[in-house]
């Protein structure tokens, strides 16, 4: 091994020492090693553009990256690098992309979600258990296509107002929450079937 590579090693090894050591006073900081990737990898997102299928579950994410509220925006560098061409070989054809459906954010240390979901207007499901959400954004409610919303495990006192928007929704799963009262608005959910 080279004397450079034994120096980077050595560097990188002390670093992680002093991060363990101070977080050896805050418990939570030991469990939840809380993360704000600037993004995600793209081979994540490419994925996610063909399938219609995000899943960032048990990441130990608190805040997601911008990426994730516009997955369907193409960078600066990905317009450059851009296929026009339909005889091309590569595996990467904007043509091919579809509307998110699945979004899967459980078991993070989420607090908040951005008002960007309302991007989403093809989004069937919408898993957030396990977090520490209190709130959800009002545009959630402009999500028509929404067939399932998992909230449990949460910090909800009550139910968001946003919910009580989402004409679709036939599965809402709630249970182990500080819930402590049903708003008389979850009538306007007429298809709704499950309620946990």
């Amino acid at each position: 091994m080279s004397s450079k590579l034994q120096e980077i090693k050595a560097k990188a090894l002390a670093e992680k020492k002093k991060q363990l050591s101070s977080a050896k006073g805050n418990v939570e900081s030991c469990f939840f090693h809380q993360l704000k990737e600037a993004s995600l990898h793209p081979r994540i997102i490419k994925q996610a553009r063909k399938s219609g299928v995000l899943n960032l579950s048990n990441r130990g994410i608190a805040e997601m990256p911008d990426i994730v509220w516009n997955i369907t925006s193409l960078t600066a560098e990905e317009t450059k690098e851009l296929s026009v061409s339909i005889d091309s070989s590569e595996d990467d054809k904007w043509w091919d992309y579809v509307d998110l459906t699945k979004l899967v954010l459980a078991s993070n240390t989420l607090r908040s979600v951005s008002p960007n979901i309302s991007n989403y207007k093809r989004l069937n499901v919408l898993d957030l258990h396990d977090n520490c959400l209190s709130d959800l954004p009002s545009s959630l409610g402009e999500l028509t296509c929404l067939t399932k919303l998992n909230i449990s495990r949460n910090q909800f006192e009550l139910l968001p107002d946003s919910i009580f928007s989402l004409k679709s929704l036939k599965s809402l799963q709630a249970q182990y929450n500080k819930l402590r009262c049903l708003n008389d608005d979850i009538g306007n959910l007429s298809f709704l079937e499950e309620l946990l």
